[in-house]
């Protein structure tokens, strides 16, 4: 969805939908039949939903990628977000809605902003991607063409494990030639690094919740694994800072440690 389209929710409300209905029979219920300014954008989607659904025989699936872009605006995710959980809580009370199958695929990285009880993401299973393993990584590098040695990507892997994206990220700039593997490792946790965007990301969510601040600073200062309130250890798993062991928590990636040490 172009980035013009989330000036406004109303505005994304009214794409969404139109979005839904390109792809849906011309003889379904139109969502210029539905829409209601006066009852507002939230409640005409749903109206609008609820027609199409009540006309099909099968059911109706939503699948929605890289939701966690609506992260940046909030005047549309604390809005549109709700939302979806209130369809799938629909399902309980209205048999319209056992029609809908939602996919709703987003990173969990800002997790530490957002009130989990007001989104659809702790309702239904949750399929997590795992961090590679050496022998994967070396697969990647060798389809990538890098000629990588054992040593080196073990290298790789002691500052940031076998996360997707952070081994993406470095082997992005090793294939443009852009730095070297020693150079960049070395770089790793500074503000002149590849990685600063990302750190500076968990950083700014950090500063926005002090709480989740205190806490994580106390793990990354921690010698040895210690144990933390429940809630904001899934907080911290979640965006993918911590790994737990048992009741126990320490920071994922000498990455985290080492920055986060020097800037919480």
């Amino acid at each position: 969805m172009p980035k013009e389209k989330f000036k406004d929710l109303d505005i994304f409300m009214r794409c969404f939908c139109a979005y839904i209905q390109k792809h849906l029979p011309d003889n379904l219920p139109r969502i210029t039949e539905n829409w209601n300014d006066v009852t507002g954008n939230t409640i005409s989607t749903t109206n609008y939903l609820e027609a199409v659904m009540e006309n099909l025989e099968n059911p109706l699936l939503l699948a929605l990628d890289n939701v966690d872009k609506l992260f940046d605006y909030p005047d549309i995710y604390q809005d549109f977000l709700p939302l979806l959980r209130s369809w799938h809580e629909e399902a309980n009370n209205i048999d319209v809605w056992e029609k809908l199958r939602l996919i709703v695929v987003h990173s969990t990285e800002d997790y530490g902003r957002l009130d989990l009880n007001k989104s659809p993401f702790n309702v239904e299973a949750l399929i997590e991607l795992r961090d590679f393993n050496q022998e994967e990584i070396k697969n990647w590098a060798q389809q990538l063409q890098l000629n990588l040695t054992n040593d080196e990507i073990k290298s790789l892997m002691e500052k940031v494990g076998g996360h997707p994206y952070l081994i993406k990220l470095a082997f992005d700039k090793l294939v443009r030639q852009e730095v070297t593997l020693t150079k960049l490792l070395e770089d790793a946790t500074t503000d002149a690094g590849i990685y600063e965007r990302h750190l500076r990301r968990h950083l700014n969510t950090l500063n926005g919740n002090p709480e989740l601040k205190a806490v994580f600073r106390q793990v990354v200062n921690a010698r040895v694994s210690v144990q933390i309130d429940s809630i904001q250890s899934h907080k911290l798993y979640s965006m993918g800072l911590i790994t737990r062991e048992g009741n126990k928590v320490m920071p994922r990636y000498i990455l985290h440690r080492i920055y986060f040490q020097e800037h919480l």
